[in-house]
């Protein structure tokens, strides 16, 4: 019989990169999986239960393999982990123990060490421009893996970064040119630092139920809180006369953000990139990033550079890629910012309390002294706040400076 049951399931998979949709055929025999754009379907208003479709439960594990050798500073790293189904409520899996190496094609080799989960680096490499380069991954239960030889692409400088504020937000681009024309395709990372504050500030803290004046050190009022850019920013010149970029949107800060409180920095990182490689993205990007509308690009397969040589029918996400990158640095202040951006909300649910020295003693140590009540020259007691309110760490930062920080 030729008939076929397939089910189109809006199965959403967790990556190490990106939010990936897969497609699902029930025919064990055309068992075939594709990279799908997930689908909104319109309901109806009214009491609907919710259906969980038996495909859903499907044991997804697939390799995910994220690879680039700088040639600027002759570094590698290498990312692995597995891809899962949404509703496996387990953290990403990284593929630990592996062996993975990189070689050119005059049969240098070069072995990459594992540095935490699911990351492999080497520095040190002495680059050759004029080679091409290969990825090697061996797993742990002997899956192996490769990637097509790859050139050395070399980028163009950053012309600059600028930002734009208007009254939702602060609007940050990037611009660029090559004049020789040979550039074309663009891709650009970045990655956001900001500094803010408590919302109370805690001059003290308990040593032993015994009030101790904190030193600057143990500062627990300002925070630098870093984190790396997830989406997929890339563009083409091809349908321009010249090889330029101007103003091409990298990040959007809200109006309200916590980034835009006291400073904002952003190191935006550019290189340039294949055609085959900008092409995976543009797929990737419409796959991953699509509301699914109407109008939506249609359901398509995103093939990149890496295959399984174990087994050639095994799927895996992935790509490869070598070149040199630039990047730049921009600074925001908060007191550079139009005024509709400086209106900021007090924190929800953060008060201020008193406790008096009697009451230490049976101190909970769930809230954090803030600042001593004073009668005369003595003192009588002291304001408390929740330690969510008071300790800038539970917003994910740290009270370190930055290296770069000015």
């Amino acid at each position: 019989m030729n008939h076929r049951l397939v089910f189109y399931l809006a199965l959403i998979m967790r990556t190490s990169w990106y939010r990936i949709s897969f497609f699902f055929s029930m025919n064990q025999r055309d068992s075939h999986i594709a990279l799908l754009v997930s689908a909104f379907i319109p309901v109806l208003s009214g009491c609907v239960e919710p259906y969980q479709p038996p495909a859903i439960q499907l044991d997804v594990d697939i390799l995910v393999i994220d690879g680039f050798l700088n040639s600027e500073d002759g570094s590698a790293i290498v990312r692995l982990t597995h891809a899962n189904a949404l509703s496996d409520k387990n953290m990403i899996q990284p593929e630990l123990n592996a062996s993975v190496s990189i070689q050119d094609d005059m049969g240098n080799r070069y072995a990459l060490i594992e540095q935490d989960t699911g990351t492999y680096a080497l520095t040190g490499l002495n680059i050759n421009p004029a080679a091409k380069y290969m990825l090697s991954v061996r797993t742990a239960n002997e899956a192996e893996y490769a990637s097509d030889f790859v050139n050395i692409i070399s980028s163009p400088p950053i012309d600059s970064i600028t930002w734009t504020g208007k009254d939702d937000g602060v609007y940050v681009q990037v611009n660029t040119h090559d004049d020789t024309g040979n550039t074309r395709y663009y891709r650009w990372d970045y990655v956001e630092t900001w500094k803010y504050h408590a919302a109370v500030s805690s001059d003290w803290k308990l040593v032993g139920k015994v009030p101790v004046y904190r030193t600057d050190d143990e500062r627990i009022y300002t925070c630098w809180r870093t984190v790396p850019s997830t989406k997929i920013s890339i563009t083409t010149s091809v349908r321009l006369a010249e090889d330029i970029v101007s103003q091409y949107p990298i990040a959007f800060v809200p109006k309200g953000s916590t980034k835009i409180t006291d400073e904002y920095s952003i190191l935006v990182k550019q290189r340039a990139v294949s055609k085959a490689e900008y092409d995976f993205l543009e797929q990737l990007q419409k796959t991953t990033e699509s509301l699914g509308g109407l109008f939506d690009p249609q359901p398509s397969q995103v093939i990149g550079n890496i295959h399984s040589l174990s087994d050639p029918s095994a799927t895996v996400l992935g790509y490869f890629s070598a070149g040199a990158t630039t990047e730049e640095r921009l600074f925001i202040d908060y007191y550079n910012l139009p005024d509709p951006l400086k209106k900021l909300t007090s924190p929800v649910g953060c008060e201020v309390d008193s406790i008096s020295n009697s009451d230490l003693q049976n101190f909970s140590g769930y809230e954090v002294l803030a600042g001593a009540i004073y009668s005369g020259p003595f003192i009588v007691g002291y304001t408390v706040s929740s330690a969510a309110c008071a300790d800038c760490r539970y917003q994910g930062g740290v009270t370190t400076k930055p290296a770069f920080w000015p």
